[in-house]
Parts: structure tokens; C-alpha cells; sequence
């Protein structure tokens, strides 16, 4: 499968890494932390780069980071840190319902689950995170739907049923606080 991912190369700049072809049942990542969803993440403003199904589980691909909370078990600085390369997987997933509200127009509309996965695997579109909600077997994600420059967007809301949610990150970023 062909991937276009976003790396994090120095301070606040953000590059493309030429297209590559990846089999992520030969490339496992690796992981040093991972945790079951306890309140301690925000998705607030992280941009996934790639979604994929896999195994069963819906796996969000955050190359950027999210947000590790000043609360969350794992955190040693006691500071809201961005961690480095991450992913979010809803294990044993399905989306239930994927909808799109237009502020300009007011109109709803269905968004096909695999359109909205086309749509951010390709760079066509950019979806980031504005909230996340996980209860024991459902989690409700939303945020914005746009092009780069924010001139056309819409706001989408995710609904999954799963077995559970879990977190995974390499590093915690102490010179990336929240701001």
C-alpha cells in the first residue's frame, strides 16, 4: 500500500516524506509506551496522517504527536507534553456512523466511513481532532474536516463501537508543552 506520512523535522516545521510502499504486517512499529484509555489524552489539534484498519482494530497514525496530559500515570513532568510519533487503536472497531456538519450552509450529510479514511490517507483532506470521548465499549471522535489552509471544512463526527482503546507513543516530548 502507498503512504505519504508527515514527519516532524526541527522546532514547529512540519515535511513530507516522499511516497513509500509499506506492508505494516512486515513493519510492526515498536513501541515503549502503552496505555488503556484513562482520561490522561487529548486529541485536541493532533492531525492523524494515516488510518487503516488492521487485524480488526481502526488504528490512527499521529506522527506529530498527541497530547499527554499533566495527570495521566505515565506523565513524570506533570505538564500537559506533546509525545513524538504516536497512534490511537480502537480495538476490535467498527464506525457505526461518520457525520459532517457544514457551518457555512447548516446542512448534515453521511460521510462514508472509507471516503473519510481516502480522504485523510491520501492528503486530500486533513481531519484534527477537536474532542475525543471513550466509554467501555464506544467512543465518539470529532473534529474538523478541511483542506490545509482552512478555507473549506466541515465539522465530523465518528462513532465506534469497540472492545476497547488504547495509546501508544515512543517518547514524551518535555519541549513541547501545551501552550
Amino acid at each position: 500500500m502507498i503512504v505519504m506520512n508527515r514527519v516532524h523535522l526541527a522546532g514547529s516545521l512540519t515535511g513530507i516524506i516522499q511516497p513509500m510502499d509499506i506492508d505494516r504486517d512486515i513493519r510492526e512499529p515498536t513501541w515503549v509506551f502503552e496505555a488503556v484509555d484513562e482520561g490522561g489524552f487529548s486529541l485536541h489539534d493532533c492531525r492523524p496522517t494515516y488510518i487503516e484498519q488492521h487485524h480488526g482494530d481502526i488504528v490512527f497514525s499521529f506522527p506529530d504527536g498527541f497530547w499527554l496530559v499533566k495527570t495521566n500515570r505515565q506523565n513524570p513532568y506533570r505538564l500537559t507534553l506533546r509525545t513524538g510519533m504516536s497512534e490511537l487503536v480502537l480495538s476490535g472497531a467498527t464506525c457505526d456512523d461518520a457525520t459532517a456538519h457544514d457551518w457555512h450552509t447548516g446542512k448534515r450529510r453521511t460521510v462514508e466511513w472509507s471516503d473519510f479514511v481516502k480522504m485523510v490517507n491520501s492528503g486530500e483532506r486533513v481531519f484534527e481532532f477537536v474532542r475525543q470521548r471513550h466509554w467501555r465499549t464506544s467512543s465518539r471522535l470529532t473534529g474538523f474536516l478541511k483542506d490545509e489552509d482552512f478555507a473549506d471544512h466541515e465539522e465530523v463526527t465518528l462513532r465506534f463501537t469497540h472492545d476497547g482503546v488504547i495509546y501508544r507513543w515512543n517518547e514524551i516530548r518535555e519541549d513541547q508543552p501545551w501552550m
